[in-house]
Formats: C-alpha cells, structure tokens, sequence
C-alpha cells in the first residue's frame, strides 16, 4: 500500500514539476553598441485565426509595444525591420493582405506590409540619450479574399544602426 501510495506521488509530483511554467515580466533588452531595443515578454508578433477588417477596427488590436534608445551622447542612424518567422506546418497570410500600423512618438503611419521594402518600416536617425517609443499593430485587409482564412503571419523586430 505504501509502494502504491508512494508511486502515485511519484507521478503527481513529475507531472507538476514538468508542466510548471512561469511568464518572466521582464522587458527583453537587444543592445548593439549604444542603440538598444526594450521589448516587452511577447517579442512574436502574431496574426493567427483573424478575420479581414477595416483600417479602424484595425488599430484597435493588439498592441506590441517596444522602445529603440540610445544610450550614447552622439546621434544613430537606424533602420526597423519586420521579419517573417515561418513555423513549419503553416499556411503563411501574403503581405498585400497584410496591415499595420506604427506610432513613433506620437507619428503614425499605416500601410501594407507588401508596401515595405525587404521589411523596412522604418528610417531615422535617434539623437543621443533620447527614446523612441513605439506601438505596432497587424491585421489583415477587409479587402482580402477569403483564402486568407485559417492562415498566419508570424513576425519578429529587427534593427540595424550605423553611426
């Protein structure tokens, strides 16, 4: 009985130990020399089951909200990319049925991904000691067709500087 006993806690015991996980609250950091990007947990960003909506239902999805800061006293030429991620066994959203919006301190621009040149959402130039702050939002096109349906976009941030 003390073996039966001692073996279904066993089993209880593995199970919890290996299904246990814990979300970090800690904001990512990417440095490259001054410049660095502050992302939140979720550094994916993530079009899965969405439907074609309009540009003002759009911007109210979710947000992904990041930092680009200089941490030098001398201004950084910089480039912000969106990169696709493609997990295997997915059906991938083209980027003309793509949108998104980008808010740069208070500046906004919305367009489609295909719009985009390799990516590129945007170039500037951040002066030393200063933040940018971000938001970024994707959702697909109302005009999209239906095939758009069941299919994916998974993205991540990509910076480049030069000084």
């Amino acid at each position: 009985l003390i073996l039966v006993v001692v073996i279904i806690l066993l089993i209880v015991g593995s199970y919890s130990w290996l299904t246990f996980s814990k979300t970090s609250d800690k904001v990512n950091i990417i440095k490259s020399g001054d410049l660095s990007l502050e992302l939140q947990e979720d550094t994916e960003i993530l079009l899965q089951k969405a439907v074609p909506m309009s540009d003002k239902k759009g911007i109210e999805t979710q947000k992904y909200i990041f930092r680009l800061k200089n941490n030098g006293s001398t201004s950084i030429k910089y480039d912000i990319f969106i990169d696709r991620i493609i997990p295997e066994e997915t059906e991938e959203l083209k980027n003309k049925d793509i949108r998104y919006r980008l808010v740069n301190n208070e500046k906004e621009q919305i367009g489609t991904l295909s719009d985009l040149k390799n990516g590129k959402l945007e170039s500037g130039t951040i002066s030393g000691k200063s933040i940018n702050n971000y938001t970024l939002q994707v959702w697909i096109d109302k005009n999209a067709s239906n095939d758009v349906m069941n299919k994916t976009f998974v993205g991540k941030l990509r910076i480049e500087s030069t000084k």
